[in-house]
């Protein structure tokens, strides 16, 4: 019965992750392939999982921050000429108006873009713990997965999360969360690929290493 859980639990996190497996019958049986004939985890299988994870929550962010820099009015390249797109970095040039208060506000506030991302991250958090079949190891290393909301004296909502981090911030300030959410999510993906490394006493090959993410 506890191998039956550990297998539809997994097989629902892979069902809703459209870009790796087609279809919930297609995502079980991938998770029967978790077990082989003398009931031991594949961790391989798993870290495949763990990296579309990973790389489903950095899409997500990163077309938040193209929405932001377009809203803000773009950017403006080492040659002078402003660009309206969103597909802005450091190395490219500056932001338009990296100052903007409103762009944060409407988009994250107002369009409802922050609750869903507050939900994204703690969803995404808990798929990476899911992926964790002993409940002890779980348990320990949910204190060093750094994904996730803070947690308080107080609950934390996520009206009150989102009107904290984003209603009337400037734009630079919200791209550098941003960059920290993707930071957290890919040391969260590494620590997870170290346990699985250490169970199978061997590293993993290039294919399920986070440097491969397209």
């Amino acid at each position: 019965m506890k191998t039956l859980s550990i297998i539809l639990l997994v097989a629902i996190i892979a069902a809703n992750i459209e870009c790796q497996f087609r279809s919930p019958i297609d995502s079980f049986k991938e998770i029967n392939q978790h077990l082989d004939s003398t009931n031991t985890i594949n961790w391989y299988n798993l870290a495949g999982i763990e990296l579309v994870v990973t790389q489903n929550f950095i899409d997500t962010v990163q077309k938040l921050k193209r929405k932001i820099i377009e809203s803000s009015g773009g950017w403006i390249d080492k040659n002078g000429k402003r660009h309206t797109d969103g597909n802005w970095s450091n190395n490219l040039g500056t932001l338009y108006n990296d100052a903007n208060l409103k762009s944060s506000t409407k988009l994250m506030v107002e369009q409802g873009n922050g609750k869903m991302l507050y939900h994204l991250i703690q969803d995404t958090r808990n798929q990476f713990l899911h992926l964790i079949v002993d409940s002890i190891d779980r348990s320990n290393l949910s204190q060093q997965i750094p994904l996730g909301i803070p947690v308080g004296p107080k609950i934390i909502t996520d009206s009150t999360w989102t009107a904290r981090n984003f209603e009337q911030v400037p734009v630079i300030a919200v791209l550098t969360l941003f960059s920290k959410f993707e930071s957290d999510a890919i040391n969260s993906e590494h620590i997870l690929k170290h346990y699985f490394e250490e169970k199978l006493h061997h590293e993993f090959p290039d294919s399920l290493k986070s440097e491969k993410r397209k």
